[in-house]
């Protein structure tokens, strides 16, 4: 009886000062034709300037992801488990959702190859920008990055290609949502008939911490049975 009073003890202590079990959940993404929808609205604004800026002040509205993208485009380095999508002239836009438990810490792991060029947005957040229109971006390695519990961004992470123009020096927890979640992949090729592609993994691992209200219900019964083993 002492050492399972013990034991409830050193949990109860553990969760109150944060070092209790964890909860671990991984969720991932890959480019395919089941997922993924392609906007109707494809951008010219830009899709001829190099370096590329991006498209952060264009993304079209979610009613527009209406269409079953094409899959297979040329001379595109492979991401492991991933489809490489169709790109056509100019600026063209993919859509996906995934939904996120509970969660006190996320980190992300994401590789692409995409030609030509790539800028990527989480819940209207961008995370990665590259905007250098040359061949480097669909050969190998791919273009790779992590993003640590702490938001700290790794750009060309364990040997991946680095996003070149622009990366988030940091991607905090609170731009991923409880729930549903999109992440929008805007892919440049040149006008006039210039075509392309792109392939992304990505694979997210959130972690739960034991909530306050479960360690104070914990705190509460491990006293109350210590206080009636005294009694007894």
């Amino acid at each position: 009886m002492k050492n399972s009073t013990k034991t409830l003890a050193i949990l109860t202590l553990s969760c109150a000062l944060g070092t209790g079990p964890a909860t671990a959940a991984t969720i991932s993404l890959v480019t395919n034709t089941t997922d993924w929808l392609l906007s109707t609205v494809v951008d010219t604004s830009n899709s001829n300037d190099v370096p590329w800026s991006g498209a952060s002040a264009f993304l079209p509205d979610v009613s527009t992801y209406t269409e079953i993208p094409v899959e297979g485009a040329s001379y595109i380095f492979p991401v492991p488990g991933a489809a490489i999508l169709f790109a056509g002239s100019d600026v063209s836009f993919y859509r996906a959702t995934f939904s996120l438990a509970a969660f006190t810490a996320v980190t992300l792991d994401l590789s692409a190859s995409f030609d030509n060029d790539l800028d990527i947005f989480i819940n209207g957040h961008e995370l990665a920008l590259e905007g250098d229109f040359t061949s480097g971006n669909f050969n190998d390695p791919n273009h790779r990055l992590f993003v640590a519990s702490d938001g700290t961004v790794t750009n060309g992470y364990l040997g991946g290609l680095p996003f070149t123009v622009s990366t988030a020096a940091s991607f905090p927890s609170s731009f991923f949502k409880v729930g549903a979640n999109e992440i929008v992949l805007a892919v440049r090729n040149a006008s006039g008939g210039d075509s392309g592609g792109v392939t992304v993994s990505a694979d997210l691992v959130t972690t739960e911490a034991p909530e306050p209200s479960t360690c104070a219900t914990l705190a509460v019964g491990a006293l109350s049975l210590l206080g009636f083993r005294r009694r007894s």
